[in-house]
């Protein structure tokens, strides 16, 4: 595809995974309503350089203008990312890095959106 991969997150119950091949330059800290009750940290990323795998395909919630989809797991809850609709400006995915370990998240700079 793109290269190795370097970079795995998953949800709690390792359901929904997300692969890539390196780590942002910097992370935003989204204060929306949505973000706010998530507690998410969000990556951006081009849909190229991100593989997402899920044996149960995850639940979805689309709120606001309708650009972009909201993913969580079913199984144990996590909101892992979210992937830009037909309406998007932006064609790019947004992962939640809170998935990653405590020590790597610290690592990246973060941006007060």
């Amino acid at each position: 595809m793109w290269g190795e991969i370097v970079v795995s997150v998953s949800c709690h119950c390792e359901n929904v995974v997300l692969e890539f091949a390196k780590l942002p330059s910097y992370i935003r800290d989204c204060d929306c309503p949505m973000c706010n009750r998530l507690g998410a940290l969000w990556g951006d990323f081009l849909l190229s350089e991100v593989i997402v795998s899920s044996t149960i395909p995850t639940k979805t919630y689309e709120w606001g203008n309708g650009d972009y989809v909201m993913h969580h797991c079913p199984q144990c809850g996590c909101s892992t990312h979210y992937t830009p609709t037909q309406l998007a400006k932006n064609k790019e995915i947004v992962i939640n890095l809170r998935m990653l370990a405590r020590k790597e998240l610290e690592q990246i700079p973060i941006d007060q959106a």
